[in-house]
């Protein structure tokens, strides 16, 4: 309220943060000035003496509630308001400060007991609380602080003797502490916690305070001292207990404050038991004494007794959530097996007991083997560990997996909890096969996995890849190095360099074929999976893979390219039987000639030929000579027995090339030949042999194809192109075609429609042009015959033609 007046009178000339500064020492000196000021008012009449004194109370109250940095404001405001008060009362100006000394004193003791050993606003949590405050905040506190004052009141001759000033002045402040300080601290609390009112609460209480006015004043015309005058003094103690009990230490309180006021105050008028009492102030100090300390006590001792009771609930709540949690089912049973509590859900299981169980023995109401089970368990339980048994059980028709564990509470009880593994059990059931089968692989198929330390360089390898080898498990230590030595020479430095990127992060998976060395001196390919694992700081620190042994794949692979390449040349080879007869043909010209020009020259030696003449024949016998061999070197190549060596050619030569191989037995069998090439080059990466072959190939059956054609034209046109991305030739026949059925298996190996054919040309065929990432299919003319059609990717043609050279296609139709 002082802050809010401040900031009304000087809203611009004081900052936020001193307002809140100046409003504590403030509120504080008006709160002393005004305890002071009760005090002087609570004097008995024709005495000094007071029935309490209220500042004291109010200074050991503030220092309890605020932060030990804020004493010394606390401080220094109620000794101003100490010394005004004191001033307007009369009071000498030397007696000032040793009057405030001893309040000082007092609270400070007041509040430093009962913050170390209580905590702020906590004065009724528990009855060791209430008796920190009673005795060291209201009775120790002002009887060591009293004996400075006391002592130096007898020197300047205010008091008769040091005890009785040192009485009047402890018992003075204890009763102000014990009836002022708990209502200020729960009011302070109160204000700060805003806690929510109940207003049938509220009423209650009001009507609680209403009866102790009521008593008080039937109380005033009590004036007596004998056994009537006796018991008024305890007519309100049935209204104390009833705040003790509903309202608990914060209700008392303000009861307590409240009686106290009102019996002060009747006795100072001269009314109640004590009007009549020669000594009414230490009547009323001590009545005030008998009747708080015990209220608080019992205040204490209820308000323990309910948290302890809170605290009972909430751990009981937590169990019982815990509990309905579980999907366990936990028994409580005697050392005989009788269920004596549980907590189960109701399911269909039949191990799962129910309420009527309780009671029963457990052989009564389980299935035998797993009563005699249990009971087993329960002859072996101890005070150490639990008991443990595995059963089964079929449940709606499957077979379910549980397990008992069983612990000893006393000599008499037994805590049972049966557990639903079944997920569990069949998972270590699956992991268990999955093992097996992991061991199994490893042994027989030369697999394992291995985990690498990329830090330390540290690697774990597990399976037979040692044995494999040919060396001991001691032979091969667990250093990255140590198998790096392995690896052939020729695969080291690719494995070195897949590893830096790999342990350096650049790389997240790690994939290498590579040959390690047997102890014997033979290699073994070796293939490696792995992956990071683990990151410290986004730098890779673990990783984890498998290996296998493929050599044997690698030497399958081998053998099957060697039986593919043998394929390829007996496919060769039946070609060159086919064409035998016109390779004759085409060099019977050639020689002839030859034979020709020699006896042409042998007799024009004799008849003294001009020289012009006899060159002009030599130079023949040259021509067809070269042309002779030229056929012998080109069918050479196609069936000589070497490897594949692809090189960048020009698609649209290797065609002319087989084109002009093949005249002699297109011309044989009657056939005309029809091309249209594109004039532009069609630059692909391939083995120009291998090409050969297959357009040889394709030829050759498209002739076979027309053989029996009569009554038209048999003509046989070939065709190349340049599409977006490949070069695609096509070789068309006008032959009978083919059945659907035929058409789909034609490229099987072994299938033929040909009377002495193998059935491997055209599979060999595709599988060459494959090996060249191209493609080859068949389609069905629209009037008759078939079409062989086949491409291959195109390469940057830059090296074999000019980038301007416009694209066409040459067409040429050449007769028989």
């Amino acid at each position: 309220m002082n802050g809010a007046i401040l900031r009304w009178a000087f809203p611009r000339a004081l900052p936020k943060r001193f307002v809140q500064t100046a409003s504590l020492p403030l509120l504080m000196a008006a709160a002393y000035y005004v305890g002071c000021l009760a005090g002087f008012a609570l004097r008995f009449p024709d005495s000094g003496i007071s029935f309490f004194w209220p500042p004291t109370a109010v200074l050991a109250a503030a220092l309890i509630l605020v932060a030990s940095r804020s004493w010394s404001l606390v401080l220094a405001a109620s000794f101003a308001a100490h010394a005004v008060a004191h001033a307007q009362n009369g009071v000498p100006v030397a007696a000032w400060p040793v009057q405030f000394l001893g309040n000082t004193v007092q609270a400070v003791l007041a509040a430093l007991v009962v913050r170390r050993y209580s905590g702020p606003g906590l004065l009724f949590a528990g009855l060791h609380k209430v008796l920190i405050f009673i005795v060291g905040a209201c009775f120790m506190a002002p009887a060591i602080a009293s004996l400075i004052p006391a002592s130096i009141y007898v020197a300047m001759g205010w008091a008769e003797g040091f005890a009785q000033a040192w009485r009047v002045r402890t018992v003075s402040n204890a009763i102000a502490t014990l009836t002022i300080v708990p209502s200020l601290v729960v009011a302070v609390r109160h204000l700060k916690n805003r806690p929510l009112v109940v207003p049938r609460r509220l009423v209650e209480y009001l009507l609680l305070l209403a009866g102790l006015t009521a008593v008080h004043m039937a109380m005033e015309s009590v004036a007596r001292a004998d056994a009537l005058g006796l018991a008024a003094l305890y007519a309100p103690m049935p209204f104390l207990l009833w705040a003790t009990i509903r309202f608990s230490g914060p209700g008392l309180s303000f009861a307590l404050l409240w009686t106290s006021l009102m019996i002060i105050w009747s006795t100072l008028r001269g009314e109640g038991p004590f009007a009549a009492a020669e000594d009414a102030v230490i009547g009323v100090q001590l009545l005030i004494a008998v009747t708080a300390v015990p209220m608080m006590l019992i205040a204490g001792l209820l308000e323990q007794n309910r948290r302890e009771h809170l605290a009972l609930v909430d751990a009981e709540q937590q169990n019982s959530a815990i509990l309905r949690a579980l999907p366990d089912s936990i028994f409580l049973q005697t050392r005989d097996g009788v269920y004596l509590q549980h907590y189960a859900k109701a399911t269909g299981d039949s191990t799962v007991i129910r309420q009527s169980f309780l009671g029963r023995n457990m052989r009564d109401v389980l299935p035998p083997e797993v009563a005699e089970a249990f009971s087993q368990a329960f002859e072996g339980i101890t005070g150490e560990g639990p008991s443990v048994v595995e059963f089964g059980r079929m449940v709606n028709g499957e077979t379910r997996r549980y397990e008992g564990r069983f612990i000893g509470l006393d000599g008499n009880r037994v805590l049972s909890i049966v557990r639903d593994i079944t997920e569990r059990w069949r998972s270590e059931k699956v992991l268990r096969e999955t093992q097996q089968r992991y061991a199994l692989a490893t042994s027989a198929g030369g697999m394992g996995v291995w985990e690498l330390d990329i830090h330390t360089g540290t690697v774990l390898v597990e399976g037979d890849l040692r044995a494999m080898l040919g060396y001991s498990e001691k032979e091969i230590g667990n250093r990255l190095t140590d198998w790096q030595h392995l690896v052939s020479p020729a695969d080291r430095e690719r494995l070195h360099g897949q590893l830096i990127s790999f342990m350096a992060g650049l790389s997240p998976t790690f994939g290498l074929e590579c040959r390690m060395t047997h102890r014997n001196g033979s290699e073994r390919w070796i293939a490696s999976q792995g992956a990071i694992t683990d990151k410290v700081g986004n730098v890779p620190s673990r990783a984890r893979g498998t290996y296998a042994d493929i050599t044997e794949r690698k030497e399958t692979a081998r053998a099957l390219s060697d039986a593919n390449d043998a394929l390829v040349r007996t496919g060769r080879i039946a070609a060159m039987a086919e064409l035998s007869a016109t390779v004759a043909h085409e060099l019977n010209q050639p020689l002839t000639a030859i034979a020709t020009n020699a006896s042409a020259c042998l007799r024009w030696l004799d008849t003294h030929v001009p020289l012009d003449i006899l060159r002009g024949a030599l130079n023949d016998m040259l021509h067809d000579s070269r042309r002779a061999s030229h056929i012998l070197e080109r069918t050479q190549e196609m069936f000589t027995n070497r490897p594949v060596q692809k090189a960048s050619l020009d698609l649209g030569e290797v065609v002319r090339d087989v084109l002009e191989l093949s005249s002699p037995r297109l011309r044989e069998f009657d056939v005309h030949l029809e091309f249209v090439l594109e004039s532009k080059p069609l630059p692909v990466l391939a083995d120009a042999v291998q090409i050969q072959q297959v357009l040889l190939n394709l030829i050759v059956n498209g002739v076979d194809a027309m053989q029996h054609v009569t009554g038209r034209t048999r003509v046989l046109r070939i065709s190349s192109r340049r599409c977006r991305r490949v070069a695609v030739v096509s070789v068309r026949d006008s032959g009978t075609g083919l059945q659907a059925d035929t058409a789909t298996r034609v490229f099987e190996p072994f299938f033929t429609t040909k009377p002495a054919g193998t059935g491997m040309g055209l599979a060999i065929s595709r599988s060459i042009i494959n090996g060249h990432r191209g493609r080859m299919w068949l389609v069905a003319n629209v009037d008759v015959g078939t079409t062989f059609r086949f491409t291959i990717p195109l390469i940057d043609a830059e090296s074999l033609a000019p980038a301007d050279a416009p694209s066409s296609s040459v067409t040429v139709r050449q007769h028989r």
